[in-house]
């Protein structure tokens, strides 16, 4: 008798630790469920104070790309942009090492999708295509199976309006995305839509002025409008001009660092040193964020390396004041001849850019 009733006692003791168990196990459920609700909205609200503080497209475009970077792992990503006009734009960041196979593979994938979703025709002679800090320097030859195995891709809208795409790739050896990171992705995809909606609309109105607000400067879209002039005049009587694309190095981490009021403030003291560095009859625009662009008329390839480096060196030996403390910057610069380099504004642009890009990976603070 009495065996029975100690037997039913460890069998009860057994039915409540088999509870206890289940009540822990629930509780860890729980906690989990809690853990990952607080991590998705902490991403949620690090996603909107981003987009919320940002109406350059290019920051906008960065910003994105880092905090994807800072919450999913990714082999490479990339973003499509484009215009009811037929113009594009592909800013692509290669997170690991990897192979070109790997980069075309995902660039391939990428254009499939555009073909399907977007409402216009892109033009691949329009396309500008920028790597995002060091990326070139990280894709290098491989074996056959590096490849984009794993894609996620995103359409960027704001109401009916598609204005991109937004991607992520993965090689073999990372593995698929799980749920979580798809839904990190999608909501990281959505926020970016509204923010990218509100730059490039930003900038739509920007446009339609002559002068920049904040450097008194031309805008992009004046300054195309003079470049096409520049190049007819310049066709019209034999005439040589150059055009200088020049950023400032570095430019990000002031913003990040000390914040956006800090740095516009750079930008309008940064404006006026490049002004006084050139004649009256140079034409000067900012072209984006950091990004100034300059046209020399009846200036050759080596009077605007010469000017060129005249304001870089200005510029290096400059004290800028930045929340109360003297810093030092400086510049890259790209020239572009007439007709040497291109004979239509949009080649002259496109040969700029890339020499501006040679003097980035050639260490900055040099003229190309």
């Amino acid at each position: 008798m009495q065996d029975k009733r100690i037997e039913g006692l460890h069998r009860e003791l057994n039915r409540l630790e088999e509870a206890i168990k289940r009540r822990d196990r629930a509780i860890s459920d729980i906690n989990r469920i809690i853990d990952d609700k607080l991590y998705t909205l902490t991403i949620v609200k690090e996603a909107y104070r981003t987009v919320s503080a940002i109406l350059d497209h290019s920051e906008m475009v960065t910003a994105i790309m880092d905090l994807m970077k800072g919450v999913l792992t990714y082999d490479i990503s990339g973003i499509l942009l484009w215009e009811e006009d037929g113009g594009s734009e592909l800013v692509m960041e290669v997170v690991q090492p990897s192979s070109k196979r790997l980069v075309d593979n995902f660039n391939s994938r990428f254009f499939h999708i555009a073909k399907k979703e977007i409402p216009v025709t892109l033009d691949k002679g329009r396309l500008v295509f920028k790597w995002k800090g060091e990326s070139a320097n990280l894709v290098r030859r491989s074996s056959k199976r590096s490849k984009a195995a794993f894609c996620k891709f995103i359409i960027l809208k704001t109401g009916k309006k598609k204005l991109g795409i937004l991607g992520i790739g993965r090689s073999e050896n990372l593995g698929d995305f799980d749920e979580a990171d798809t839904r990190l992705f999608s909501l990281i995809g959505n926020q970016s839509a509204v923010g990218l909606g509100n730059a490039l609309s930003h900038e739509r109105a920007q446009e339609l002025a002559i002068t920049d607000e904040l450097t008194k400067f031309y805008t992009r879209r004046h300054f195309k409008e003079c470049l096409e002039e520049e190049v007819k005049r310049s066709k019209r009587y034999g005439k040589v001009f150059s055009i200088v694309m020049l950023d400032i190095d570095d430019f990000k981490m002031i913003n990040d660092k000390y914040g956006h009021i800090q740095g516009d403030k750079v930008l309008i003291d940064m404006s006026k040193s490049i002004r006084n560095a050139l004649r009256e009859v140079d034409l000067i625009c900012r072209y984006g964020g950091e990004e100034f662009i300059i046209v020399m008329p009846e200036t050759g390839r080596d009077g605007a390396i010469k000017a060129a480096e005249r304001i870089r060196r200005i510029v290096k030996n400059k004290r800028f004041l930045i929340s109360g403390k003297s810093a030092r910057l400086t510049l890259s610069l790209g020239v572009a001849s007439y007709p040497f380099d291109g004979v239509s504004g949009e080649d002259l642009i496109r040969k700029a850019d890339q020499s501006l890009y040679s003097a980035k990976a050639g260490g900055k603070d040099r003229t190309c």
